[in-house]
């Protein structure tokens, strides 16, 4: 029976840390639209967190253009470094208030491994 309430409350608290982390990096991407989007947007959601270690140099720098040629965006995105390591990723889904919120955005952001800022982003 105790081993039974340990491994419940141990999962419990990896749960907890895993929703954390996924708060913690649906704000970053949140604030990261607000700073750089041209217009508002609204209705944002989480589709998917994660983190990946195969995100090369190249592809950030090419996902960094590809973004600063999109009007939606404003031209001088400020990213977060990429130190090489490992990154967070959220595919985060939202509605521009331009076109009503009838067309949902899906794109896919990839943070920096403390969670300091969006490294680069791509659309889905």
């Amino acid at each position: 029976m105790k081993k039974t309430i340990f491994g419940l409350a141990l999962a419990c608290m990896f749960l907890f840390v895993g929703c954390s982390d996924e708060n913690k990096a649906k704000s970053i991407v949140t604030q990261f639209l607000e700073d750089n989007l041209n217009e508002d947007f609204s209705s944002s959601r989480v589709l998917k967190f994660d983190s990946t270690k195969y995100i090369s140099k190249d592809q950030i720098a090419n996902m960094q253009k590809l973004m600063g040629e999109d009007k939606v965006f404003k031209k001088s995105i400020s990213y977060q470094p990429y130190n090489g390591k490992k990154l967070y990723y959220v595919r985060l889904q939202y509605k521009q208030k331009a076109n009503k919120g009838k067309e949902k955005t899906i794109q896919t952001f990839y943070i920096d491994n403390e969670y300091k800022g969006v490294v680069a982003f791509k659309n889905n």
